[in-house]
Parts: structure tokens; C-alpha cells; sequence
């Protein structure tokens, strides 16, 4: 026997309809479902990307960090070099005036010979001024020399940003 000729087709068409409402309304809740699932996705690539970048930037931060200190530990490394250099030219400066003050010295006696009373204190005089000369120009030239080494040290150990990260400037694109 056949139970769908005891329904009346009024009541037929109306499951029918229902049973297709059904099935739309589950297909529409699902897509919603995918619709935040894609929108999730999106989201997770993007902070993905952002912290992507991130992890560069301070990679390539840690390179110019690097180089930068071993640009700065390189100039310390000369500005010794520099003071040993110049120390060892001031000693060497020192004897080489001893030994000039040993010639005037020898001058110095061999005109207090002379009979002329005037060369005896040309002499004097001048080893004089030559002992206080030569001990202002050593002076001098030590911290001459210390402070171009100083400037040496400070020039060499500046850092520099590279022309692309210069105020101002804008990066290429890539």
C-alpha cells in the first residue's frame, strides 16, 4: 500500500517546501561558518607578514649594530697604535734635543775662549733661550699630537648611518 496517496498533496508540497528551507538555512549557517574561517586566515597571513617584517628589521639592526662596533673597536685599536707612535716620538724627539743641547753646550765653551766679552754672552744667552725653547716646543708637540689623535679616534669611531637611512631619505623599493 501506498501512505503518500493518505497525505494530501497540500501537506506534501508544504514538507517539501519546508524540507528545501531547511536545506538552505544549513547551507547559509555553513557558509557564514567558512566566511570567518577565510576572514581568520586573512588575518593570521597578515600578522604573519607584520611580524616577518619586524624580525628583519631587527636582524638588519643587529648587522649595522655589529659593524658599528667593530668599526668603533677598530678606531679605539688604531688610537692606541697612535699614543704607543707617539710616545715612542716624543722619547725619540727628547734624545735628539739632549744631544742638541749638548752641541750648544760645546759652543758654548769654545766661545767663553774668545776673547770677545760680547760672544761669551751671545752664547749664554741663547743656550738660554734655546733650553726654554725647546722645552715649550716638546711640550707642544706632545699635546699636538695627542689631541689629532684624539680627533683621529673620535672621526674614526663616528658612526654613520648609510646613505639610504640618512634623515630625510627614503628607502628604494623592492
Amino acid at each position: 500500500m501506498n501512505l503518500t496517496g493518505l497525505i494530501p498533496v497540500q501537506y506534501r508540497l508544504l514538507a517539501l517546501l519546508l524540507l528545501v528551507v531547511a536545506c538552505i538555512g544549513f547551507g547559509y549557517v555553513k557558509g557564514l561558518g567558512a566566511g570567518e574561517d577565510k576572514i581568520q586566515a586573512a588575518w593570521n597571513v597578515s600578522k604573519l607578514a607584520e611580524a616577518g617584517a619586524q624580525i628583519t628589521g631587527l636582524q638588519r639592526a643587529a648587522v649595522q649594530t655589529h659593524q658599528l662596533q667593530e668599526k668603533t673597536n677598530e678606531a679605539l685599536k688604531q688610537g692606541a697604535a697612535r699614543l704607543q707612535a707617539k710616545t715612542r716620538d716624543l722619547a725619540d724627539a727628547r734624545a735628539e734635543s739632549d744631544g742638541l743641547r749638548s752641541t750648544v753646550s760645546d759652543a758654548e765653551r769654545r766661545i767663553a775662549v774668545a776673547p770677545l766679552e760680547a760672544v761669551r754672552a751671545y752664547a749664554t744667552t741663547a743656550n738660554a733661550v734655546l733650553g726654554d725653547c725647546q722645552a715649550k716646543y716638546l711640550d707642544m708637540a706632545d699635546k699636538a699630537a695627542g689631541h689629532a689623535s684624539d680627533v683621529l679616534t673620535l672621526e674614526d669611531a663616528w658612526p654613520v648611518l648609510p646613505a639610504s637611512q640618512q634623515p630625510g631619505t627614503v628607502d628604494p623599493p623592492k
